[in-house]
């Protein structure tokens, strides 16, 4: 493959996930510096049963559930819990079950931007964004890789390359050994 083939790759690869190189690591990093966002709770209401233990039939319950109530909402699974469920995805407004003595709580939930930015992170957004992400895993991998190489061609780039990958790599050992 030729060189200028790899370097417009490259490219093309580094702005279409612009987005992602960006946020990814902000939402990571401000998560783990503990920022994790808000999530303000709206509007609930309590039902006197017990819902389904499979997740299945709950999902179909609570879609019932939704009919009976005249709530127009739209979710794709639910996430089993001890005490409840989240109905995913939940990087958008979303309904939290949660079982208390007095019944089944259903409360809505909203997401701050940064909450929102967290849950995309952590892979909880709509399926048709996990493919996506999975697609950026990926790219960034050829992004990489081929920043690497493309480096590795020009001889006065290798030491660099080799010190600097050197160095991240005892980085990363040193600090998972600690």
């Amino acid at each position: 493959m030729k060189r200028s083939l790899i370097i417009k790759l490259h490219l093309i690869l580094a702005g279409f996930f612009l987005p992602f190189l960006i946020i990814v690591p902000l939402s990571g990093g401000l998560y783990l510096a503990g920022e994790k966002g808000t999530f303000v709770e709206g509007e609930s209401f309590i039902l006197k049963e017990r819902l389904p233990e499979t997740q299945e039939l709950l999902e179909n319950r609570v879609w019932e559930i939704f009919r009976e109530q005249g709530i127009s909402y739209e979710f794709e699974n639910a996430r089993m819990r001890d005490d409840g469920a989240d109905l995913r995805p939940t990087s958008r407004p979303y309904y939290r079950i949660r079982y208390k003595d007095d019944g089944t709580h259903f409360t809505y939930i909203k997401p701050d931007i940064w909450a929102l930015l967290m849950e995309l992170h952590k892979g909880h957004g709509p399926r048709g964004f996990k493919w996506l992400q999975v697609f950026f895993a990926l790219g960034l991998l050829s992004i990489g890789v081929s920043g690497v190489y493309l480096a590795f061609t020009v001889t006065s780039y290798r030491r660099p390359l080799f010190i600097s990958a050197g160095l991240g790599f005892a980085l990363f050992i040193f600090l998972h050994n600690l």
